[in-house]
């Protein structure tokens, strides 16, 4: 849709936003890997 009304613009990214998308999957998989570990500091 946006292609329509300007067929000329380039897609941006500014880290912001890059890290707000993904901030989620990087929590998940840090809460992952802490939950197997097998020191006391992973069972905190």
């Amino acid at each position: 849709m946006g292609e329509r009304f300007f067929p000329n613009a380039t897609v941006a990214a500014d880290k912001f936003r890059v890290l707000w998308l993904l901030t989620p999957a990087i929590s998940r998989h840090r809460k992952a890997n802490t939950d197997q570990r097998s020191s006391p500091a992973g069972r905190l």
